[in-house]
């Protein structure tokens, strides 16, 4: 069975990706209803979050307990920024 593949970007009519206004609450609104097994998502998105975020304790480090239940996509976040490059030698 190959994975269906869903392309999730807020573009202009002119095919912009930037410069100009984003409904964010869409945006992510129309995300949750995919319910795909895993979410790609860049690391700039996250990057540029990081100041909204909350602070972090110690309580951040340790890994988080596994809910059988819990029907959430996995998150993988590449990052290819120029140097970084983990596992590659």
């Amino acid at each position: 069975m190959l994975p269906r593949v869903i392309l999730h970007n807020a573009v202009s009519l002119d095919g912009r990706i930037d410069g100009f206004p984003v409904d964010l609450d869409q945006y992510y609104e129309l995300a949750t209803t995919w319910k795909e097994d895993a979410t790609l998502a860049g690391s700039d998105t996250f990057l540029k979050a990081a100041n909204e975020a909350p602070a972090e304790d110690e309580s951040a480090l340790q890994p988080p307990e596994i809910d059988p239940r819990d029907r959430r996509p996995l998150l993988a976040i590449p990052d290819s920024r120029d140097g970084y490059a983990p596992g590659i030698i």
